[in-house]
């Protein structure tokens, strides 16, 4: 299935990312991706804090990696994010781009599921607790400072994800992108 990236956000490689061959260690991909998952769940204003006071942990379960062209010291990149639901698993298909050329660098799919007071989420209502996903079309800009230096880079995505939670211990169910605009 070919992916489709609704998500995407530059980030440049710093120097301590790098091994003695002068290339990307291969963990710091790891690292990108799991970033640009959290900047997309934060553009929808979802919190993986609020989600863990609430009972509820999104956690790796399986990832696929694929290295294709080493990035360097000091090049600018986009990482591109999709995402699909398959049974209790979450699907975030990754890919990176070289902004100077558009190589693909990296490809990675990572599978997450949902734990409800460390338990796995059921796609369901029969425990009176789920994490599923509905699609909406929203577009939002901003900027990320991808860096950490003060400076910020201009980002704008179009989303077609919201988060409701319900949470087992009042049955209330929250949206928690609902303050970007997003219905339930």
């Amino acid at each position: 299935m070919k992916p489709n990236y609704i998500f995407e956000t530059e980030m440049e490689v710093r120097d301590y990312e790098c091994d003695i061959q002068g290339i990307v260690n291969n963990a710091n991909y790891l690292h990108y991706t799991e970033h640009t998952r959290h900047l997309y769940l934060t553009s929808l204003g979802v919190s993986f804090a609020r989600l863990h006071e609430k009972g509820v942990d999104a956690v790796v379960a399986r990832m696929n990696l694929q290295y294709k062209t080493p990035l360097r010291c000091d090049d600018v990149f986009v990482s591109k994010l999709g995402v699909r639901k398959e049974g209790l698993r979450y699907i975030f298909d990754h890919a990176i781009h070289r902004k100077s050329d558009g190589r693909l660098c990296f490809l990675a799919t990572v599978e997450l599921v949902s734990l409800i007071n460390g338990k796995p989420g059921v796609s369901g209502c029969n425990n009176g607790s789920f994490f599923v996903a509905k699609q909406y079309r929203h577009t939002v800009s901003g900027h990320h400072d991808a860096r950490n230096t003060g400076g910020s880079r201009k980002f704008g995505v179009c989303l077609f994800f919201s988060v409701v939670v319900f949470c087992p211990d009042d049955s209330r169910r929250m949206n928690l992108a609902e303050p970007l605009g997003f219905g339930a």
